[in-house]
């Protein structure tokens, strides 16, 4: 229960209840809107990528929602690489563990601006609980090595408030990812020249060596 003090001392003793007293406020609560914060994640991947890579991280983001839940509704995006050559397969950005909230084939996704995008499933961020979002992708295995890709500029632009039953721009700053490298690999086998010659018996039963090979990663 809530007790009407006057500033001054004293109680409300008549209607209205809690009002003020002069200058003297009584009770006054004020109630602020839930806020949204991002930040790219401690462990957003850094470094080197395989050509040829499936379901790749290129980002990773720290979402959290303070105050009241929220619904991601809207956000842009931007991913910046080295050369004309498109991501592979699908562009997917997804809640960690959860929900894909937006996809769009690597060929379409947007190389040059900041791109719209629509989310067509409405996670709920719970207040006070901290949610990662991931930019997933094919790397195409035609990819050369060297070519760097890198999410930038995402920026959260609409979210739905639950507690306030409304639908904003959370204004949020934008947060780029780490820059990643495309590296194309080989693998090369030879006879070990080193292994000795042997003898093995007809119908031995016991495991014999009969070869062994060097594998070269490079």
């Amino acid at each position: 229960e809530i007790l009407p003090i006057l500033a001054v001392g004293g109680n409300d003793t008549a209607f209205p209840v809690g009002d003020r007293s002069g200058a003297n406020f009584v009770n006054m609560v004020t109630i602020s809107a839930g806020t949204l914060s991002i930040s790219k994640a401690s462990d957003s991947p850094t470094g080197n990528i395989a050509a040829g890579g499936s379901n790749v991280i290129l980002g990773r983001w720290e979402l959290k929602s303070t105050g009241e839940d929220m619904e991601i509704r809207q956000f842009s995006y931007s991913v910046i690489r080295s050369a004309a050559t498109n991501i592979g397969g699908t562009l997917k950005f997804q809640i960690k563990g959860g929900s894909t909230i937006y996809s769009i084939a690597g060929a379409s996704a947007d190389y040059v601006n900041d791109a719209t995008a629509y989310t067509t499933t409405f996670t709920t961020l719970k207040a006070g609980t901290t949610y990662y979002l991931e930019a997933t992708a094919d790397i195409a295995s035609s990819a050369a090595s060297g070519l760097t890709y890198a999410v930038t500029a995402l920026d959260i632009t609409q979210v739905k408030r639950m507690s306030s039953n409304d639908i904003v721009d959370p204004g949020v700053a934008t947060v780029n990812t780490n820059t990643l490298t495309v590296r194309t690999g080989s693998l090369t086998v030879t006879a070990n020249a080193g292994a000795p010659a042997v003898n093995v018996v007809s119908g031995q039963s016991t495991l014999t060596t009969i070869g062994t090979w060097d594998f070269t990663a490079g």
